[in-house]
């Protein structure tokens, strides 16, 4: 693969500022050249990435994802040690040219889907909106190219960055059918920017992004150990409540991608079930739905279940229980407001991410079976400014969210990743939220705790004996 350089990036852009068909050939025909090297599948093993950041719902804003990788420590930005995101030095070809991965040796970025559509209602499609600030429009194509020049990075140095689709990837750029459909959640700047005489913005949009998602085509990703499926990673879930019943999704999707891995199926030939928002992987909402009684229904052979999808600080039943009963979220952003100068504005503590459904078995009780990463990270999910109502917008550069990282700590352990934290961003604090005890080399368990027990009470008796 070859690495998009400044003067790649500055050819986007036409006279009048907007997208360049012209001028982006040069980065197509790198995009075309990579493609025919061989398709990575979407099982991963566990043992070549001890350490793995997962996020989802970027929804075109580079500048946040940026701080997120700054602050991590996944990226720096070389050609210039200040650089701020929350300025127009967003667009300086040179940033995307020389921003260089710095993660250890072993490091798997994650984004498990919708990386585009930058623009929200509030009013179920009405007015009030509110959108990423991209004065160009260009920070849709700009995100996937800094991926894509960061993935070539962290190859060569031991590591990877993989994302999934999710249901904006979906329907808004593979099954471009109903433009109108997806036009009030891509941010209008963009539309602008990809207009063009010879075709549809939304045409135009997807001839430029294609490219980029061809690279990396999955719909599920698992990090496997050995025989052991550790952790999937899917935009909505596995399972979805079609009005009758509760149906399960895993064999189904990880057929589908399989068959894509292989090339017997293109990965934009979709499955009518695949494009449908009630039987959708990627649109179910069936985990943040429904209370506790689904974590029994989940898919046994994955030890972790990840998604995006669904915000955590928003209303769904099952967030509303985590955050009121568990002290690690006590802080977690609710969706409520304070007053700040006579003015409401949200509360901008943490977007959070969550666990949930601990695990039953005696060699694994407590380990969490199901996370929620999509803690709202772009401002289009934020209320905007609404001085008439009494609305302020909190400032981006200082809102809190959060990344997930699981790690394998070298020692006996049910799970290859042993260790759950969450990384604050922009302040970089890494916080425990769950680590696999191990006493004497063994998993603490409710089982060896009562064997324990046993042999101390055995003990006992025959010291009385004597």
């Amino acid at each position: 693969m070859e690495p998009l350089v400044a003067e790649d990036i500055a050819a986007i852009y036409g006279a009048s500022g907007s997208f360049n068909p012209d001028g982006y050939e040069a980065i197509i025909a790198k995009l075309e050249r990579a493609a025919t090297l061989p398709r990575r599948p979407h099982t991963i093993n566990s043992a070549d990435y001890p350490t793995v950041y997962v996020t989802s719902d970027i929804h075109a804003d580079l500048r946040k994802f940026t701080q997120m990788l700054i602050s991590t420590g996944l990226i720096t930005t070389a050609y210039d040690p200040g650089f701020d995101p929350y300025t127009d030095s967003i667009y300086d070809p040179r940033f995307i040219a020389s921003a260089q991965w710095t993660a250890p040796r072993g490091t798997l970025l994650v984004i498990i889907g919708d990386i585009v559509d930058g623009k929200r209602s509030f009013n179920r499609g009405a007015p009030p909106f509110n959108q990423v600030v991209d004065s160009r429009g260009s920070f849709e194509l700009l995100i996937f190219a800094l991926l894509y020049n960061l993935r070539i990075q962290a190859n060569a140095n031991g590591s990877e960055i993989r994302f999934t689709f999710g249901n904006h990837e979906l329907i808004s750029v593979i099954h471009n059918v109903n433009p109108d459909d997806y036009l009030p959640y891509v941010h209008d700047t963009a539309t602008e920017f990809f207009s063009n005489v010879d075709m549809s913005w939304s045409d135009m949009r997807r001839v430029a992004i294609l490219p980029f998602l061809e690279l990396c085509p999955y719909y599920i990703l698992t990090l496997q150990n050995g025989a052991t499926n550790e952790v999937a990673f899917v935009h909505g879930g596995l399972h979805i409540n079609n009005g009758v019943v509760v149906q399960g999704l895993s064999a189904t999707l990880t057929g589908f991608q399989t068959e894509i891995d292989t090339g017997a199926r293109p990965y934009d030939r979709l499955t009518d079930d695949m494009k449908s928002e009630d039987l959708s992987p990627l649109w179910t909402r069936f985990y943040a739905s429904t209370k506790l009684g689904k974590c029994m229904r989940l898919s046994p052979e994955y030890k972790l279940i990840l998604v995006g999808h669904c915000v955590t600080s928003s209303s769904f039943p099952r967030f509303i229980e985590l955050k009121r009963d568990n002290a690690l979220y006590r802080l977690c952003d609710d969706g409520d407001y304070i007053t700040v100068n006579g003015m409401k504005q949200e509360k901008g503590l943490h977007g959070c991410v969550l666990l949930d459904c601990p695990a039953e078995r005696d060699d694994d009780i407590g380990a969490p079976r199901l996370g929620f990463v999509d803690t709202a990270m772009s401002a289009c999910q934020h209320l905007p400014n609404m001085p008439a109502q009494g609305i302020l917008e909190i400032p981006r550069d200082v809102q809190i969210v959060q990344m997930m990282k699981l790690s394998h700590i070298e020692r006996p352990s049910i799970r290859y990743y042993n260790r759950v934290e969450r990384v604050l961003v922009p302040t970089g604090t890494v916080e425990l939220l769950y680590e696999i005890p191990v006493v004497g080399g063994r998993r603490k368990t409710r089982r060896n705790k009562a064997s324990s027990i046993r042999s101390r009470r055995n003990a006992n008796r025959k010291t009385k004996r004597r």
